[in-house]
């Protein structure tokens, strides 16, 4: 079996797109209508945005995103494993890229918004044992109606 490489990637790359599909079917499937605020790629594509795929023999199995939203405070965004990798540990090693690159440029929180469905509930659990506790919502997730948003100090 081939090894993982996680490395900053191109969310606008035709195979890139196909995955961030799976990752917004997925989370409109666990959200109600008007509770998915899962970035698209014009989005991760954004200068504020550094974007990793993780790839396995050359194909994208998983993503995540760091979206500096000021010059402490940052966010993890469209944190997505596929299926097949589920259980693997790929969702540890993409939340540690994250938390090691938003240490490296100098944040000193970083946050996230999952939902409170079932469906997130591994999730919940993965950023749990990353340090994040739940708290109160942040921008743009403050009408408290399905977003879940944890907090962590960096």
């Amino acid at each position: 079996m081939s090894e993982v490489v996680i490395a900053i990637d191109d969310p606008l790359k035709p195979d890139i797109l196909d995955l961030l599909a799976r990752h917004h079917a997925f989370t409109k499937a666990n959200s109600p209508p008007g509770g998915c605020y899962a970035f698209d790629a014009n989005e991760l594509s954004g200068p504020d945005i550094l974007f990793w795929s993780a790839r396995r023999a050359g194909v994208p199995v998983g993503c995540v995103a760091l979206y500096t939203r000021d010059a402490a405070f940052g966010e993890l965004k469209s944190l997505h494993v596929a299926e097949t990798e589920r259980g693997s540990g790929l969702g540890a090693a993409l939340v540690d890229q994250v938390l090691t690159s938003a240490r490296d440029a100098g944040l000193t929180a970083l946050g996230l918004e999952t939902g409170h469905s079932e469906g997130f509930a591994a999730s919940r659990r993965l950023y749990e044992r990353h340090g994040f506790v739940h708290g109160p919502a942040f921008a743009p997730y403050e009408d408290g109606t399905f977003s879940y948003c944890m907090t962590r100090a960096l």
